[in-house]
Formats: C-alpha cells, structure tokens, sequence
C-alpha cells in the first residue's frame, strides 16, 4: 500500500483522472476545514506501484472541499472552496504554485461539492453550496447557466447522472434526495425524502441508466 502524507493539510477529495489511471488529484484543506488556506495536490502512481509522487500543487486561500477533473480535457480542474467560489484550474498553463485560469463567486456560502458532467456533448459542471443551492456552470462563461432552489437546508453533494443527458441529483441536510433535469430549473423532477437525518453524499450507477 502506496501512502501520501498532505503535510499540514487534511484532505477531503480525492479523484482519479478520466484519461489516466495512474494520475490523481487530492483537495484538502488547513485545521479541519474550519480555517485557514487549501492546497490542490497533484499526484501520480510511481511505476513500480510502490510509491505516490507529487507531481505539482497548487494553493488557494481557503479550504478546499470538492474537486472534479473535466471530462474532455486532462489538464483541466474544478475545485470548490470554503469561501464560496469556484475555481478552474489549467495545469498546462498554469506554473507549480501558480493561481487557477478562472474564479467563479456567486454562491455566498461554503462549496461541498463540485462535478462535471459524464456525457462527453456536455461541457458543463455543478456546484453545490451550503447557502441550500445547485448551480451549473459552463468553464468559458464568467456566469453560471442556471440556479436551483429547491433544499431548505445545506446541499452537501451534487452528482451529474452517468448515462442520462441533463440530469443530476442532490442531497442536503433536510434529508432529501432531488432529480434535477438542467433545463427546468424551476423544480426538480422527483423530490424523495430518503432519510430523517442530513444525507451527505449520493451517486449514480455508472453500469446501467
């Protein structure tokens, strides 16, 4: 077993890269979460199997909770922060250390959760937010797309379907699980109470739509 230690950080995402499966990205965060900065950590399997090298990292302001690699291009990012923004992240362009191409602030509370869409004709990623909403996001737009209201309380994660175009789910602290189609923002599609306590996370099955 391979281990990595985020001196000084501790982590909160960890995900692998679509285009290589020895490439992954860890988002993490100073004392908890509760204060200070984040740092993005860009890792890679040694090729013996025996190690993990740090490749690059990059560091923001605030914490660091959520990040998610683009489907279309292996260089790009999205990570989401304790301060409500959203950042986008060109390692091809960006220098070891460097700050991110783009920094979305809309949302006014803490980002749990960032994912980019599954279909490969959908170049569009959601954030969702403790402020109790969902927002999507097109990386070459300034602005997000669109914003959805429907969870009373903090909206922990935010997951694009893996086979169905235009859909995603989401989960809060009200104990609710939503079906969202993207271009009928007003209400979701489904709304399931699924459990009396907060749910944290949820996923879609990546064999079967």
């Amino acid at each position: 077993m391979s281990t990595f230690f985020t001196t000084n950080r501790h982590g909160y995402s960890v995900r692998f890269s679509p285009f290589n499966p020895d490439q992954f990205v860890v988002a993490s965060s100073q004392f908890y979460g509760l204060a200070g900065g984040g740092t993005l950590y860009f890792l890679e399997l040694s090729p013996d199997g025996c190690g993990i090298v740090e490749k690059r990292t990059h560091h923001w302001t605030d914490g660091l909770f959520d990040v998610t690699w683009s489907e279309s291009n292996p260089e790009i990012i999205v990570s989401g922060s304790g301060d409500g923004s959203v950042q986008l992240w060109n390692t091809n362009l960006s220098a070891n250390n460097g700050p991110p191409s783009m920094v979305y602030r809309e949302h006014k509370k803490e980002i749990y959760s960032v994912d980019w869409s599954k279909v490969p004709y959908e170049q569009l990623f959601i954030s969702a937010s403790w402020d109790s909403t969902v927002k999507i996001w097109d990386p070459i737009r300034n602005n997000s797309l669109s914003t959805y209201i429907g969870h009373t309380q903090l909206v922990y994660n935010a997951v694009f379907a893996a086979h169905i175009p235009n859909t995603f789910a989401s989960v809060s602290g009200d104990g609710y699980l939503k079906i969202w189609d993207i271009l009928c923002y007003d209400l979701p599609i489904a709304s399931i109470k699924a459990h009396d306590g907060e749910v944290l996370t949820v996923d879609w099955c990546k064999h079967d739509s």
